[in-house]
């Protein structure tokens, strides 16, 4: 069951991004990241976990660090059922967000 919320939350994620409008990319080198997309000239950057626990933590971080430095982006954002903070991983921002409040803040701000 989790496996298939998983996937359907990264859709849903996917489904919104092609609403707005985006390019969407997806990277992978040593780690690998849902999501990379432009949208006016602008690049982001996103990974799609349920939540985070110690055993995707930092494969979810490695993945969106390294595509974060390969488009030259200072921040990355990782959406999840419901965590919200912020930190530093190797010289880049990752925001963490709850996916329904990252799609809201885009609707009243976009």
């Amino acid at each position: 069951m989790h496996d298939d919320m998983g996937r359907l939350f990264e859709n849903a994620v996917y489904l919104e991004l092609r609403r707005r409008g985006s390019e969407i990319f997806y990277a992978e080198e040593k780690g690998e990241c849902d999501f990379v997309v432009r949208q006016n000239q602008k690049w982001s950057a996103y990974q799609v976990t349920w939540m985070l626990q110690k055993e995707n933590t930092e494969r979810e971080l490695r993945g969106l660090v390294e595509a974060c430095q390969k488009v030259g982006l200072k921040e990355g954002c990782i959406l999840t059922h419901d965590e919200e903070g912020d930190e530093n991983h190797q010289g880049i921002r990752i925001k963490i967000r709850p996916a329904w409040k990252w799609m809201v803040d885009w609707k009243v701000n976009g």
